[in-house]
């Protein structure tokens, strides 16, 4: 599909609001603890320059579904944005798909 880095020059020419999401993956990737990865809605830990599926999007799916509920307000706070970031990197590899379709006519 896509990388991390080549949603960001996409998102950044045309200015999308995901930018945000898409620059605090590569922010996680910077910190010693993710080994130059950043999570996909929390949970897959993928290279920036390795291209994102729709396998991972299913594996980070099943994972939520079996989630045990959040134990407090901060682990429920963190649920809850990655699974906004999850939900933007949907949005922003549609218009990118949406984007090369009408590029190739």
């Amino acid at each position: 599909m896509v990388s991390l880095l080549e949603l960001k020059t996409f998102a950044e020419s045309n200015k999308l609001e995901e930018l945000n999401t898409i620059n605090n993956y590569i922010n996680m990737s910077k910190e010693n603890w993710s080994n130059g990865k950043f999570y996909l809605g929390g949970q897959i830990p993928i290279e920036l320059n390795s291209n994102i599926t729709d396998d991972h999007f299913t594996q980070v799916d099943e994972k939520n579904k079996k989630a045990l509920s959040p134990y407090n307000s901060i682990e429920n706070m963190s649920m809850i944005k990655s699974r906004r970031e999850l939900k933007e990197m949907k949005d922003i590899i549609k218009k990118y798909k949406q984007n090369v379709f009408v590029i190739s006519i």
